[in-house]
């Protein structure tokens, strides 16, 4: 039977990608009846996680994209007095506001972090047949971006040094941007202008073994960093540390130092 099937195909990668979308639409399919068939979310009242109780108001559809395609959800929806609407299983499943999967976040992540927001899209396309587009894409990085901000100010845990002796480094070096982010900022520029920010580092590190020459190397696995486009200054009447010095305090305490 296996051998009938491949008659037809003279081309190894048009039958691999068949296969492919083919196993993909089976299972969106799986996964949309699955999560449909369970009408668990419906109930007369629902308590937002805010406080307010909020009326059961019907079921609302919407077209969410997956690690295996688009698949079109029925959700309990629901409003307060005010009009207020709330879908509280896209909370649960830890769907956004771009209509993206968890999944799909996790294939942003890796993808921006490296690549321009268009070649990300195209390259989660050409990689796992998704069409996300480069404007769903910025904003998915972004979000991304502010979640992983906000934990690193409020997870912070302390750490075991690696060593008896920590190495802590910090720098700052110009990045381009666009006019806005430097709109009202004084720069280099002939008309005293900015083209640039000043992105800052702090970096920990270790190095209690040596090279080929004796000399002193970082210890593979104790390096750090933690960058941020922020300000370093404290004024003389400041009650604190500038953002800056408070990511750095964040740093050492996480390593150990």
């Amino acid at each position: 039977m296996v051998i009938q099937a491949l008659e037809g195909f003279s081309d190894f990668e048009n039958l691999e990608t068949l296969v492919r979308d083919t196993a993909l639409r089976v299972g969106a399919g799986i996964l949309e009846s699955m999560i449909n068939a369970d009408r668990s979310d419906c109930q007369p009242a629902f308590t937002h996680p805010d406080g307010t109780l909020m009326s059961y108001a019907g079921r609302r559809e919407k077209t969410f994209v997956t690690v295996l395609g688009g698949i079109t959800l029925k959700r309990a929806y629901y409003t307060d007095e005010d009009g207020r609407g709330y879908f509280p299983r896209d909370e649960t499943l830890g769907l956004d506001r771009d209509s993206l999967s968890g999944g799909v976040k996790r294939m942003i992540g890796h993808t921006a972090s490296i690549l321009s927001f268009r070649e990300s899209s195209l390259m989660i396309e050409h990689l796992a047949a998704l069409h996300v587009g480069f404007k769903q894409v910025e904003r998915g990085a972004e979000d991304l971006g502010e979640e992983i901000a906000q934990d690193e100010k409020s997870i912070v845990q302390d750490g075991n040094p690696c060593s008896r002796t920590m190495y802590l480094g910090v720098d700052g070096t110009g990045c381009p941007m666009r006019k806005e982010e430097t709109e009202g900022r004084k720069g280099k520029q002939p008309d005293g202008s900015a083209k640039t920010r000043e992105v800052k580092l702090a970096v920990i590190f270790s190095t209690d073994t040596r090279d080929k020459n004796g000399k002193p190397v970082r210890d593979e696995g104790s390096v750090t960093y933690n960058a941020a486009i922020e300000s370093a200054a404290t004024g003389d009447l400041d009650q604190g540390i500038s953002e800056f010095a408070c990511r750095v305090e964040r740093e050492t305490q996480v390593a150990g130092v």
